[in-house]
């Protein structure tokens, strides 16, 4: 038996495919490191966290686990349009918060 799809754990339940980090706050380094190996999607945004967790809440989400073919073609734009580098990069040149 192959692995799961992503999204879905050994065991059948779900699992984080994603990171939305919220605050404005890069992590440090070694977060940023794990989160690559982990082969995790990673979005940082300003917005405070009840803001982002409301707004994630309204989205109308059709794509489901078995969606495999969906959300290859997901990543794959992601992966083609969204440069995550360049992303992180913005938010470590963004001044900290007091």
């Amino acid at each position: 038996m192959g692995a799961p799809p992503p999204g879905v754990e050994e065991d059948g339940g779900p699992s984080a495919i994603g990171l939305v980090l919220t605050g404005g706050y890069r992590p440090r380094r070694p977060v940023v490191d794990a989160i690559r190996r982990a082969n995790l999607f990673a979005l940082l945004v300003q917005d405070e966290t009840y803001a982002v967790a409301s707004a994630v809440h309204d989205l109308l989400v059709k794509t489901h686990p078995a969606d495999r073919d969906k959300i290859a073609l997901i990543k794959a734009l992601v992966a083609k349009h969204l440069d995550v580098d360049r992303i992180l990069g913005a938010a470590a040149e963004a001044p900290a918060r007091t």
